[in-house]
């Protein structure tokens, strides 16, 4: 070959991997280990594999921009001591390739066993399901299939181990939300903003919209969004610059005549990539973020210019896009897909529905939710124990058997019934009703499908069995008032209510110190990722401003972030707070009751005065951080509800707190503290007084404040009872009078 010829195949060969570049891993970057529990990856329990073909399994995603070069499995599992060791195994599935089959020895059952497996990477693909299915014998003639003696677990603790290796993509935003957010990784998704050194808060307002889209899309992952002034990223990250403000990195980037939305290489790392939100001036980072969020089906390119957003329609109180519709009723099919509705055998896993309903929701003295409730099933061959179960929260609801139609009648109407405490109460005491609908609701339908024996070989046990939830099945959560008594933290911990009462934040506004520091920056961000994940729609009219601009606090519901903005806001307001954390040291004052607690059942009123019995005041080496909520003193039935700590770092801690599900059922009350990872929650110590909000109907009203004080009520009818009879005796008395008088 001559070098005419040569250079030509050398460029073609040099374009080709070019070309490629996005699809090879880039060998400056050093493969990962990574660890996934089954746990970590959605097994809340252990695998139970039940019958002679039971079936369990989990799933895990591969991010577009890494490739697994190594994938391992390391299981704890064990097994039936009944079972015949030379007919029955276990068999490992990998997107329903068989990979691996273990072996059940008579000597190692009925204790754990871990064992280690390869999983041949050419197997996986962007959305995996690792399967586990027992092949079981107690018996090596024949034996019933769904005897309790056939079954083997696998422990949550099992791990996957993955061998990863950063893969470089182009720059191109038709991928958008990929690299930055990627839906096949189920892992809470950690996104860097960066800003230059003292960002405003109209640049701010701007990456506070845009963390809330993420915390959407992110939905039941959650998501963090640390803050790096003037500094980059490890790999992925979000950039905001203006032509006057700027990072350093980007000293060299031409400056933009309208606001413009990019994604280029990240400088640090080759094979990360960052999202340039740029404007001539902080309104135009604000309108490329509406334009990103709102119009992100249009994206193409390395770059897009935003040209005009326009918002037609406001949103309405409690439209939510998360939230169940309260103007009609709502069918199952907008709930949950068709194959979600649908499960096979006689053993089924239950079709579970997830309801989000406004913490407001007043539901107090009702005869329930109406659900007319259609289904579809496999008919039994005679009348048996098969029926299906409904449940709301873990707790039964209603049982309906199995006929032979099939059919669950034209319609099956259901009440889903409700004490609903949590929804009503200041959430001072904790009370769990027999049947409790919550801010976030499960509604399960568990099938069970009888089988006969006639003997030890004779079953009628088919494998076509089929059930289902029919589509236009419909929940009703009309007609009920909103009232709620504030402040109350599991309301804003579990659903961001107040604010989230728009989905839009139209009433909110976040206060912040006009220099505020990396730390309280990426707090107010993954509040507001946390406000996206509740209503699945972004922030797009939250505002935000300074401690000493009372103009723009007024008639709003208020968030304040960090000690230093309470400190100067509570000093505006002259607001005594003897618990907030806005010194070094932490105050925490015991307030007196107003009855003693040997008589609290007699309903008098033993809330906590404000006025505290005792005061204790330390000095903590220790970060210590809380949320504390109580009623603006600007506006009536208004909201402020302050993230606080003793140290800046500490209000990281507060954030992970929300972030866990865990942690998060320890907020209530008005008052959560966290020390170190320790979540603890004060009853109404550091604002006194509760209020509230929403409209009842004036009869509804009397009665349901009256409910509380059974005493009174009990006095109020001894009351009516006696003025009732005194007016009977007293006519009686006049009747009698004039009788006489007439016969005289």
């Amino acid at each position: 070959m001559n070098g005419t010829t040569a250079r030509p195949i050398a460029l073609l060969f040099a374009w080709l991997l070019t070309a490629m570049a996005p699809l090879t891993a880039d060998a400056a970057d050093p493969a990962e280990q990574r660890i996934l529990s089954f746990q970590e990856l959605g097994a809340g329990q252990p695998l139970s594999l039940m019958g002679s073909k039971g079936s369990a399994g989990i799933s895990f995603g591969i991010r577009r921009d890494e490739l697994v070069t190594r994938a391992r499995v390391r299981l704890t599992y064990s097994w039936s001591p009944s079972l015949v060791a030379r007919l029955s195994h276990i068999k490992v599935l990998l997107n329903e390739e068989v990979l691996a089959t273990l072996l059940l020895p008579a000597e190692q059952a009925g204790t754990p066993v871990t064992r280690q497996i390869e999983l041949d990477p050419r197997f996986l693909s962007d959305f995996n399901h690792l399967r586990f299915q027992l092949v079981g014998h107690y018996s090596e003639g024949c034996q019933d299939p769904l005897s309790s003696a056939i079954w083997a677990s696998i422990s949550n603790q099992s791990e996957l181990e993955l061998e990863v290796t950063a893969v470089r993509q182009v720059s191109d935003l038709s991928h958008f939300p990929e690299p930055f957010f990627d839906r096949r990784d189920s892992q809470r998704l950690l996104l860097p903003f960066v800003f230059d050194e003292s960002p405003d808060h109209a640049t701010l307002e701007a990456a506070a919209v845009l963390a809330s889209w993420f915390g959407a899309v992110a939905d039941w992952r959650g998501a963090r969004f640390p803050a790096l002034l003037n500094r980059l990223p490890k790999r992925h990250g979000v950039v905001f610059a203006t032509n006057d403000d700027f990072p350093d990195f980007l000293i060299e980037r031409p400056l933009v005549s309208a606001p413009t939305v990019a994604v280029i290489d990240n400088p640090r790392n080759r094979s990360g990539k960052l999202l340039l939100i740029l404007g001539r001036d902080a309104a135009d980072l604000r309108e490329a973020v509406s334009g990103l969020v709102l119009g992100r089906a249009l994206l193409s390119g390395a770059a897009v210019t935003v040209r005009g957003v326009e918002r037609i329609r406001p949103r309405q109180p409690y439209d939510a896009p998360r939230w169940v519709r309260l103007d009609r009723p709502v069918k199952f099919g907008e709930l949950a897909s068709r194959d979600r509705l649908q499960v096979r055998g006689h053993r089924p896993p239950p079709i579970q529905l997830d309801l989000r309903i406004p913490a407001d929701l007043f539901t107090w003295n009702s005869n329930g939710i109406p659900v007319d409730l259609k289904y579809r099933y496999s008919p039994p061959l005679k009348p048996d124990e098969s029926r299906l179960n409904v449940h709301i929260n873990d707790q039964f609801v209603e049982s309906f058997n199995l006929r032979e139609s099939g059919r669950g009648g034209i319609k099956q109407r259901v009440r889903v019934p409700v004490l609903s405490a949590e929804l009503f109460s200041g959430g001072n005491e904790l009370y769990i009703p027999a049947f409790e609908l919550g801010i976030r609701n499960r509604l399960r339908f568990d099938f069970s499908f009888a089988y006969h024996k006639s003997g030890d070989c004779e079953t009628d046990l088919l494998d076509n069995i089929v059930a289902a939830i029919d589509e236009d099945s419909q929940i009703d959560f009309r007609g009920f008032p909103h009232y709620a008594e504030l402040p109350n933290l599991r309301f804003f911990a579990h659903s961001g209510f107040p604010f989230t009462r728009l989905a839009d934040l139209a009433d909110t506004v976040v206060v912040l110190r006009d220099l505020p520091t990396s730390h309280e920056i990426g707090t107010m961000l993954t509040v507001m990722g946390r406000m996206g994940e509740s209503t699945g729609y972004p922030a797009l009219r939250v505002r935000l401003a300074g401690p000493e601009e009372s103009a723009a606090l007024e008639e709003r519901d208020l968030m304040v972030i960090g000690s230093e903005t309470g400190r100067r806001l509570f000093r505006h307001w002259d607001l005594r707070l003897d618990n907030a954390l806005l010194e070094r040291s932490g105050v925490v004052s015991r307030p007196v009751l107003e009855a003693p607690r040997q008589i609290e059942w007699l309903g008098f009123d033993t809330r906590p005065d404000p006025d505290p019995a005792n005061r204790v005041e330390l000095e903590a080496d220790g970060p210590l951080a809380a949320v504390i909520g109580f009623e603006s003193p600007l506006s009536a039935r208004r909201s402020v509800v302050a993230f606080l700590s003793n140290r800046i770092c500490a209000l990281d801690n507060l954030t992970e707190s929300l972030l866990d599900a865990g942690k998060r059922a320890d907020f209530y009350g008005s008052a959560t503290f966290v020390r170190g990872n320790q979540v603890e929650s004060i009853d109404s110590v550091l604002v006194g007084e509760t209020f509230y909000v929403g409209n009842l109907p004036a009869w509804t009203l009397i009665w349901f404040h009256l409910s509380s004080h059974p005493v009174l009520l009990a006095l109020m009818a001894i009351f009516t009872v006696f003025i009732f009879a005194f007016g009977v005796w007293r006519y009686l008395r006049a009747r009698a009078a004039r009788r006489l008088e007439g016969e005289g």
